[in-house]
């Protein structure tokens, strides 16, 4: 399925593994300066979104003679780089975005970041936030999440309580369990086969998987 690929300007964490998750045919988004990571991986997007603050003059000389779009905002705005990237992805009608560079030593940014998984406007698109060998989703409902023995799984509430929690696949099952929001107890759960499912009558799921 054809997908959008969306380059933020935060720390890419082994970017050798990026292009793993790239097919040909795949929309390309860059937010302001994640224009960088797409050239070090030489990939050309589609789109470069933002204030362009921290949009180097020479990569724009650099590409204006190339098919690359230009969509520049005021610094004066109430959306980051970021959402404004997802945001036209969604408008574009992409169901399955992956997000690379999402998270790095702005922590106010990594943490909005994250919250934007919770926004009701994305809630008809799979959005993962790729972070080196970690993947980070939120589930709402049911997912089955396909990995090797030994990858980790943490479950975190966001929001409010989660209920209804069930697990099958991984070392510590959950059975029709509540992981209460602001506590540890699903961190760090493992895989003991390739196949994991999960399960929640109410709430949101924090989902990172770690693969090994």
């Amino acid at each position: 399925m054809k997908k959008a690929i969306i380059f933020c300007h935060g720390s890419l964490v082994h970017p050798e593994k990026v292009l793993t998750y790239i097919n040909q045919g795949d929309f390309i988004i860059c937010a302001n300066g994640g224009i960088n990571h797409a050239l070090r991986l030489k990939l050309i997007p589609k789109i470069i979104i933002g204030d362009h603050d921290s949009f180097p003059i020479r990569l724009k000389n650099k590409l204006k003679d190339s098919s690359v779009k230009f969509i520049k905002y005021s610094t004066d705005k109430d959306q980051t780089d970021s959402e404004l990237a997802i945001d036209y992805a969604i408008k574009k009608d992409f169901k399955n975005i992956l997000v690379f560079g999402a998270f790095g030593t702005r922590l106010d940014h990594s943490f909005a970041n994250l919250l934007l998984l919770t926004c009701l406007k994305y809630k008809t698109a799979k959005i993962v936030y790729i972070h080196g060998y970690q993947e980070i989703f939120i589930i709402k409902s049911q997912h089955t999440i396909k990995g090797k023995k030994n990858d980790l799984l943490s479950l975190i509430p966001l929001k409010d309580d989660c209920l209804g929690v069930i697990t099958k696949g991984l070392k510590w099952p959950l059975k029709n369990s509540v992981l209460s929001f602001g506590k540890t107890r699903g961190i760090s759960n493992v895989f003991i086969q390739e196949k994991v499912e999960i399960k929640v009558k109410k709430g949101l799921l924090l989902t990172i998987h770690t693969r090994i």
